[in-house]
């Protein structure tokens, strides 16, 4: 699986060393997280949006076929727009100069006590710095579209386990003397969550 397999898979919770898997879900995933990479948070929102508008196609025909782009297209748009004018990136924007990095590559290799058979490798989509306690958080942004708050219970439970990983990651890499906090931010609900 590539990187971008890869990464879609860990956004939707998966587990990314099973086979790779297609649709909608993943090139949604994908897409939507390079937006946010590139984000012009000093931009005029609106023109930012349509900026990352016309990005979108290209990079959703990386992942499915030109018969499936409208459907991916007008999905990813929609999601796309919600986040774009919403109040996660007006949370983002206000807080830009706490940014210390968007997807920071980590590396995380075995505890000292276990067998040093694999690594996890992968990025932080958002590393910001509390500005009261000057602090790490780990964000991790999820385009999960979730029924209620129980599935959104259930779902966080499992993100939690991806987050202790890149927390315990950037403890290490950094040799912090705390544990940074990890945040889900689900985009598609205007949601942040601590995990």
């Amino acid at each position: 699986r590539d990187a971008h397999e890869l990464r879609a898979a860990h956004h939707r919770g998966e587990d990314p060393t099973a086979p790779a898997a297609s649709g909608l879900g993943a090139a949604l995933g994908t897409a939507i997280h390079r937006a946010l990479e590139t984000f012009d948070l000093d931009a005029d929102p609106r023109g930012e949006l349509e900026r990352q508008r016309r990005a979108l196609a290209p990079a959703l025909l990386e992942q499915v076929s030109r018969e499936a782009l409208p459907a991916a297209l007008r999905e990813a748009e929609g999601l796309l727009e919600r986040v774009a004018l919403g109040p996660l990136i007006a949370r983002l924007r206000e807080r830009r100069h706490d940014i210390v990095a968007r997807e920071l590559p980590v590396l995380l290799v075995p505890e000292p006590d276990q067998e040093p058979l694999a690594f996890v490798a992968g990025a932080v989509d958002l590393v910001l710095r509390d500005p009261d306690s000057g602090r790490l958080v780990v964000v991790d942004y999820k385009t999960d579209r979730l029924d209620d708050a129980e599935a959104l219970a259930e779902r966080t439970r499992r993100y939690a386990l991806q987050g202790r990983v890149y927390q315990r990651a950037l403890r290490e890499a950094l040799s912090l003397d705390y544990t940074p906090r990890f945040e889900l931010w689900y985009l598609a609900h205007d949601r942040v969550v601590a995990a």
